[in-house]
């Protein structure tokens, strides 16, 4: 599981900014917090930790989308493939990414 937050609200007002969601037809813009959070991975037989980035979003401003692997994310002139989402307790939904 992500992180939770407890003012979830508070994060996507502070800490917000303009994304453009992309995928089956759809593109829709919405409000998402960028954190980048320590991840371990192996490179071999080698444990590393990474950094991987996450985007918090409000659940219910994509309820309409099923996403896939295809999915991106457009961030100013940055895109993200999605690979994974987490809908969290507190009404956000966590979208795990890899920059493209």
């Amino acid at each position: 599981m992500g992180v939770v937050f407890d003012q979830s609200a508070s994060l996507l007002s502070d800490w917000g900014e303009q994304a453009t969601l992309v995928g089956n037809g759809w593109r829709q813009t919405v409000t998402v917090a960028f954190i980048d959070r320590w991840n371990n991975a192996m490179a071999g037989s080698m444990g590393i930790e990474r950094v991987e980035p996450v985007a918090y979003v409000d659940t219910d401003d994509i309820t309409d989308y099923d996403f896939d692997n295809g999915w991106t994310l457009e961030v100013g002139s940055a895109t993200y493939r999605i690979t994974a989402q987490a809908e969290q307790p507190d009404g956000l939904t966590e979208l795990t990414l890899a920059k493209t």
